[in-house]
């Protein structure tokens, strides 16, 4: 935790007893009266909270601003919906490495089951992404929505974008070898069994580009984080 996020109407009160900042502050950091630390307001602001004093489990502090946080990156990603533990790792490190938004998409070829899953329950959901927050040291997160099916995430994407999708067996181009001209990327990445030979005309139709990168075919939490990191590279972010 390399910032403690906070809801603005949080700042006003004490974190009470059995609150994990609170349980972060007095067992990680040790913290002590007038020791200051990273926080920020979610979707806000960075700052710095000043610990007032601890009364048995409440952390007591003050919160002064002190800037902003960096704005997200202009990346945004479609992935097939994979199983519900590599999605929470995703929203994780995909929020900690700073991408806008996350589309993920129910893929033809995925397993509708996972659906079912707390992952996407709204609080579920937002408990991964302010983990990835607090790793990056930022306030910000990304938009996150999920598409029954991939022509309803297309139509939603942005203009303009230059876009990409990762595939071993469409790929004429290297994903090292790319050269984004928008400053803006969207890459889309296949689920466990790949996408079908229909999502792939529909990528193409919608103007994608094929990337690969080797010949070896990764986990699509693997090729998402390695992808992203590749295109960030490419537009001068990384």
């Amino acid at each position: 935790m390399n910032i403690i996020l906070f809801e603005e109407e949080e700042l006003s009160r004490p974190l009470p007893p059995g609150d994990p900042r609170g349980l972060h502050l007095r067992k990680v950091l040790h913290a002590r009266r007038g020791d200051g630390f990273a926080a920020g307001i979610v979707g806000g602001g960075i700052g710095e909270i000043v610990i007032q004093g601890i009364q048995g489990d409440e952390v007591f502090f003050r919160y002064t601003p002190r800037g902003e946080a960096p704005p997200l990156l202009p990346l945004e990603l479609i992935v097939g919906a994979p199983r519900p533990l590599v999605t929470r790792r995703l929203l994780k490190d995909l929020t900690s490495l700073g991408a806008r938004a996350l589309h993920f998409v129910t893929a033809e070829l995925g397993e509708k089951s996972y659906l079912q899953s707390r992952v996407w329950e709204q609080e579920e959901r937002r408990r991964s992404l302010l983990e990835g927050a607090q790793q990056a040291g930022t306030t910000l997160l990304p938009q996150v929505r999920l598409h029954h099916g991939l022509e309803a995430c297309l139509a939603e994407l942005p203009r303009d974008w230059d876009r990409f999708v990762l595939d071993p067996q469409r790929g004429e181009l290297s994903a090292g070898r790319c050269r984004p001209r928008a400053g803006s990327a969207v890459l889309a990445v296949g689920p466990e069994r790949g996408w079908t030979d229909r999502e792939l005309d529909l990528f193409s139709a919608a103007g994608f580009v094929f990337l690969r990168m080797g010949e070896r075919i990764l986990r699509t939490e693997s090729a998402a984080l390695v992808g992203a990191s590749i295109i960030l590279s490419r537009m001068g972010f990384l």
